[in-house]
Formats: structure tokens, sequence, C-alpha cells
């Protein structure tokens, strides 16, 4: 008996070790609904949509804080990168779809600034996140 209550109290120690898993999480992102490219003089245009309302913080803060939104936005980028239509002058402008309404939630590449990705709450800018090789 001893040895049985010895063996169960191992084996839920194991399961315990077990069930902490790794310290490096992937923040959750938001997935586009919809990639639209427009092809200008200046360079192919995308428009990333998300099927979400921006004007709610609980989907979208607009800030860099906020991993969520700063790894919705990349993973937008990469999408775009992976499109045939993509080429290095491209911009990206991420967008909440609502109805009669689009707001625009993050840009990169706007002005030909290639560094950093604009984060907007509502259509107004609030803040930058700065790249760190991210989209390399």
């Amino acid at each position: 008996m001893k040895k049985c209550l010895i063996f169960i109290m191992v084996f839920c120690l194991c399961l315990a070790f077990c069930a902490c898993g790794s310290d490096e999480k992937t923040p959750s992102a938001l997935q586009p609904s919809d990639i639209q490219c427009e092809a200008t003089d200046e360079g192919p245009v995308f428009s990333v949509i998300y099927d979400i309302d921006n004007t709610d913080t609980e989907q979208w803060s607009g800030y860099d804080s906020k991993e969520s939104e700063v790894q919705t936005a990349i993973d937008g980028i990469k999408a775009c990168m992976d499109k045939e239509e993509w080429s290095d002058d491209a911009v990206v402008f991420g967008y909440a779809k609502e109805p009669l309404l689009k707001n625009m939630m993050y840009s990169y590449g706007m002005d030909g600034d290639y560094t950093g990705i604009a984060m907007y709450q509502i259509g107004i800018y609030n803040d930058t996140y700065t790249l760190q090789g991210e989209l390399d």
C-alpha cells in the first residue's frame, strides 16, 4: 500500500511538471477575412481586412503594448508578402470591416517607412511598433 501511494504521488508530481509547459507563448492574433491588392504607380497597395469592430478595445487597442495587435499586424504583412503581387515598395494597410465603414488598424510602408508599423485606434494614429527583424 505504501509503495502504491508513493507511486501515485510521483506520478502526480510528474503530471504537474508536464502541465507547466513553456514560457514562450505566441500571442493570439486576429486572422484577416480578405486581402485585396491595388496596383499603383508607386507600387502595390494591400488592404488587409479583418471582420472586427476596432472601436471595441477588447478586440483592438491600437497600441503596441498589446502583443496581440503587433502579432496581428506582423501576420497580416507576412500574408501580403506571400502574394505574387508583392514588391519591396509595397504598402500594407490593415482595416476593421464595419457596415459602411473601414477603420484603419495599422499601416506598413506608408511614406516610405519600412522600419515600423503604425498602430491606429478608430483610424487615429496612436503609436509605432519598431520592427526588430520580424519580417525577415
